[in-house]
């Protein structure tokens, strides 16, 4: 069987190790591992080495691999904490916290890179974007959800540049669709915490909760993507 080695970082693998991490975290817990830890730092060699912990085992597993680097494992090992939100309409929606090991310049542009957006967000079937300037864009976007499709148009604005994007609807399907992108000073040197933020009121198509659902569910992967795409840069 024939495969195209798709991640080319280090070593050449069909798919990028935090996508693989993202895929396996949901198993964990049932094939007993209750910890993945970034150990690289404990020798002077360099090569990232991940240490694997199952209690269970008798054995200790430990994973030397030069396609991550100790800043993408150490963002990685930290969990994506989702939380119901409410907006002052009264929009019900969700936050995402998660931690980014990137420059918050290269994280700026991924948000804003129209040309590969969907690459990262992929529910997105199209976009057009209608006017960009330095203050923002307007973009019309066609998205898939389950069995069907929905077509509006957001405006984006650049509230401050690499630091806060926000986003509301202006037309199109939905009654109400807001959100933001923040991105905070983290923990360490080359670490950031992004907070997201979405609300949407679907109206009478579609229950509003069951896109909610569908959105969470697919955020540690989406977030994956972006993981993914920051360390081909």
């Amino acid at each position: 069987m024939q495969a195209s080695k798709h991640y080319q970082k280090g070593a050449h693998l069909l798919v990028d190790p935090i996508l693989t991490l993202a895929r396996v975290k949901p198993y964990m817990s049932a094939m007993g591992i209750t910890r993945v830890a970034n150990v690289t730092g404990l020798d002077r060699i360099g090569i990232p080495v991940v240490m694997v912990c199952r209690p269970v085992l008798l054995v200790v597993l430990l994973l030397l691999s030069a396609a991550l680097t100790p800043g993408s494992i150490a963002a990685a090992e930290k969990p994506i904490n989702i939380e119901d939100v409410t907006n002052e309409q009264g929009v019900k929606g969700l936050r995402a916290t998660y931690q980014l090991a990137a420059p918050r310049e290269a994280i700026w542009d991924l948000l804003t890179d129209y040309n590969r957006f969907r690459e990262t967000f992929q529910r997105i079937h199209s976009l057009e974007v209608i006017n960009e300037d330095d203050q923002g864009a307007e973009v019309r976007f066609e998205i898939k959800v389950l069995f069907l499709s929905f077509d509006y148009t957001l405006q984006r604005d650049y509230v401050r540049p690499y630091e806060l994007l926000t986003w509301h609807r202006t037309g199109g399907d939905f009654q109400q669709i807001s959100g933001s992108w923040r991105i905070l000073p983290g923990p360490g040197e080359g670490i950031h915490v992004i907070v997201f933020e979405s609300f949407v009121d679907v109206g009478y198509l579609v229950p509003t909760e069951m896109v909610r659902n569908r959105a969470a569910q697919e955020l540690e992967t989406t977030v994956a993507r972006i993981r993914a795409r920051l360390e081909e840069n």
